[in-house]
This record gives C-alpha cells, structure tokens and sequence, in this order.
C-alpha cells in the first residue's frame, strides 16, 4: 500500500474496512465518486456471476452477504496492546493519524 500510494499519488485510495463493512453504500458511492463512476446498488452486495457471495472468513458465516460481526469482535487487552505495537507505524504510514488507544 505505502509503496503504491508514493508511486501513484492520488490515483490509490486506502478503504478501511471498518468502513467498508460498517458502512458499505457510502463508502462505495464515495469509490464510485472517486472514480467518476455511475453508483449502481450492486456494488453494495457481495457477488459472483450475479450470484451472492458467502463471506471469506476464518469465523463461521451465517449467511451470504456483508456480515458486520468482524467489526465486533472482542481480543484481549494484552492482544490490543500487542496488535498496536506492532502495527502503529504503519497504520500511521497509511491512514495518516495515529492508532486510537
């Protein structure tokens, strides 16, 4: 991602997920803007071929579709501290603000 965004500027946009799951039609009408795109509802909705998609999870899926359980999963407070560790610099790098707690 870092490689590609100074590389190619402006032509990369960097999507959180947690926007994308949480909020999938404004995110994707915002890509759709971005790209000067006509927003069409189907690329709101996890496809093949015109068929719904399952979600591609380690964690069992109930259903086809977006599933926003991933965004509500609880890790330890040890793991939190762990994951921000390791990964703050480059959440920086990418996101440009710091990693909140």
């Amino acid at each position: 991602m870092i490689r590609n965004k100074k590389i190619y500027g402006s032509r990369v946009a960097i999507v959180p997920f947690e926007e994308l799951v949480n909020e999938t039609g404004a995110t994707m009408r915002n890509i759709c803007d971005w790209l000067s795109l006509s927003y069409d509802p189907i690329l709101s909705t996890p496809t093949l071929n015109g068929s719904a998609m399952w979600a591609n999870s380690s964690f069992p899926v109930s259903r086809a579709g977006i599933t926003k359980e991933a965004t509500k999963r609880e890790v330890s407070n040890a793991d939190a501290i762990l994951a921000n560790e390791i990964c703050r610099e480059l959440y920086t790098a990418v996101m440009g603000q710091s990693i909140q707690g």
